[in-house]
């Protein structure tokens, strides 16, 4: 079918469709023409593709071999039109992020087929209704005669709901976000200038599900180095995903390599595989929710890769080679923007070599995100950052001064965050990195503190406190071992009674040692293994002598507070919320076992309020 005639069947049937049904044809949207018209109807519910086939009745007297494939007379072997509709329409579907694929209860799709050039009386007289293969009743079809009447998209109308009648189920579902964003994707751009505008609308929408004080470092995060730092959870990744889609909405013109290929502009950069795939899939679920236009074409705009990644791409340098011809190795000015996330882990040859991939340095962005918790490593690269920034591009140093900012953790989340996936928002602040994590620890210290407080627990409660060190595993082993005998010996408490709360096991493979030193020394105690984003305990196991057992809503009397998960919440507050949420539910008794920051500040916390 030619662009022509779908334009004309298309102009036919929206006058008898009501305002809010839009119909377009999209030969060219789905690709090499598997489907031809899409109809979107949002009050109904429905989104329908029709494929048009211009036969005559001549051409239909032949006859149909099976449901796949038609023997039609002077046109050859062509496949079935309502396969031909469905295949396209599964195209269409899969082309769609997975977050958005068919959700039960929303959408209902349909296929259909129009025949310009055939009457329904043709297609009765030449059996096409008499075999289910055929025609089947199910689907909506439109004849030459329903062309001809004044108002088709009434009867087009009619025809889609006799067909969900007469399945009397829908099928197949997909959500309204797909529909809406399905027809900002087939709908022509009416001039160059409304595209634009309409970007620019797309980006700040997109800016205003920030919190007001994100969207101020972003503002300030143009041209020259900064430095973006946040502990775990502070957003760093949602923000650099944030500013890679702003800044490929802005400057989305392609540049051309030595070999005639497009290639990125701007390139975002991770030290692991895992980091950069996290990171990739945040600007793949940014740009589905709030940068529509750029969801299909921003790898073309974007590179995002590990480290070792992007020397073996664009150096053809192994990572065996990396550190060794890095130094000797002479870098391409080939970016525009540059970011990387988790630049703290970098090695400190990386962030002058990157710095020198930057096309302009006077108009480029050279954004790292830094994870302050980690203290030396902060500090070091800290100093390699000002290095970076004068030994590089000294031209620049007068002109370009570096920015700080500091993405806080806060545990209050405005209601209309909106895009931000993760339950923390961004504060900038004036504070030194000192100042931060001393605050961020007395936090901790007052979070566990007020767990321990008796007001808390329905039984009243008991608050001990035994001091140790987490040099090794046998330290913190002999001291688990007497915290439970003190225990059983001076309280009627069995073991069976005691839980062992420990960090992650992804975070730290002690919890796999704790459950076999338990287990080798006949020890029934619990063992409560803190769990990802969703909160502590939640997704962990109650394991009683190696069997692992459910434990959400579990009620135990007595919790141990092992010294490596102090360790692990000293460098991790960003979960004291989780936490304190977890001891005070499942809790009635609580006995702390640690050392370091957080403990002394348990302690001072204490006595400062007479409980010990």
């Amino acid at each position: 079918m030619n662009k022509r005639s779908e334009e004309k069947i298309c102009t036919i049937l929206q006058k008898g469709l009501p305002p809010e049904v839009k119909i377009e044809y999209c030969s060219g949207f789905i690709g090499n023409g598997e489907c031809d018209i899409i109809l979107l109807a949002p009050r109904s519910g429905v989104l329908m593709v029709f494929e048009i086939k211009n036969w005559g009745k001549e051409a239909l007297e032949g006859t149909f071999k099976s449901e796949n494939e038609w023997e039609v007379k002077g046109l050859g072997r062509q496949r079935h039109p309502l396969k031909q509709a469905e295949q396209g329409i599964i195209k269409l579907i899969n082309r769609l992020p997975s977050d958005l694929k068919p959700n039960p209860g929303s959408y209902t799709y349909l296929c259909g087929c129009i025949f310009p050039k055939l009457t329904r009386v043709d297609a009765q007289e030449l059996g096409l209704f008499a075999d289910d293969r055929l025609l089947p009743p199910s689907h909506p079809y439109l004849f030459k005669d329903d062309l001809d009447y004044e108002a088709a998209g009434k009867i087009l109308l009619k025809r889609i709901s006799d067909s969900i009648e007469r399945r009397g189920w829908r099928a197949s579902q997909i959500s309204e976000r797909i529909a809406s964003r399905l027809w900002k994707k087939i709908s022509p751009n009416e001039n160059a200038a409304q595209e634009i505008q309409q970007r620019r609308l797309n980006i700040q929408a997109s800016l205003d599900g920030l919190t007001p004080y994100m969207r101020n470092v972003m503002q300030k995060t143009q041209h020259g180095p900064h430095r973006v730092n946040g502990v775990v959870g502070s957003g760093k990744t949602v923000f650099a995903a944030h500013k890679a889609l702003t800044l490929a909405a802005q400057h989305d013109n392609k540049t051309m390599d030595l070999f005639g290929q497009n290639r990125p502009r701007i390139l975002v950069l991770s030290l692991t595989v895992s980091s950069a795939s996290k990171a990739r899939n945040e600007i793949s679920r940014i740009a589905a929710e709030s940068y529509v236009d750029l969801y299909d074409t921003w790898p073309q705009l974007i590179e995002v890769c590990y480290f070792h990644e992007f020397l073996r791409k664009y150096y053809n340098l192994t990572e065996s080679d990396a550190n060794t011809f890095i130094s000797t190795t002479e870098p391409i000015p080939m970016f525009d923007a540059i970011i990387f996330d988790e630049f703290q882990d970098a090695n400190e040859g990386w962030g002058r070599f990157i710095a020198k991939n930057l096309n302009d340095p006077s108009k480029g962005l050279l954004l790292l995100t830094f994870d302050p918790a980690q203290g030396s490593t902060y500090n070091r690269l800290a100093v390699l950052f000002e290095e970076v920034r004068s030994n590089t591009l000294p031209e620049m140093d007068s002109r370009w001064p570096s920015r700080n900012f500091y993405l806080k953790v806060s545990h209050r989340v405005p209601e209309n965050i909106g895009i931000v996936a993760t339950r923390v928002h961004a504060v900038l602040t004036e504070q030194s990195f000192e100042e931060i994590t001393e605050s961020a620890e007395r936090e901790i210290a007052q979070v566990i503190h007020k767990a321990l407080r008796p007001e808390f627990f329905a039984k009243g409660g008991i608050f001990q406190m035994k001091k140790c060190t987490t040099e090794n595993d046998e330290d913190e082993f002999v001291a688990l071992t007497e915290a439970l005998d003190d225990i059983v010996e001076k309280t009627d408490a069995s073991f069976g009674d005691i839980a062992i709360a420990l960090p992650p096991s992804t975070s730290n493979p002690r919890c796999v040692d704790v459950a076999d030193w338990l287990e080798d020394r006949e020890y029934p105690a619990h063992l409560l293994e803190g769990a990802g984003r969703s909160g502590f305990f939640e997704r962990g196991e109650r394991i009683t002598l190696g069997t692992p057992m459910k434990l959400k809503g579990l009620e135990l009397p007595i919790v141990i507070i092992a010294p490596s998960l102090l360790d692990y919440l000293e460098e991790n507050y960003s979960r004291k919320d989780a936490f304190y949420q977890a001891v005070t539910r499942a809790t009635s008794q609580v006995i702390v076992l640690g050392a370091g920051k957080i403990w002394n500040l348990i302690e001072s916390e204490v006595k400062r309020n007479k409980m010990m």
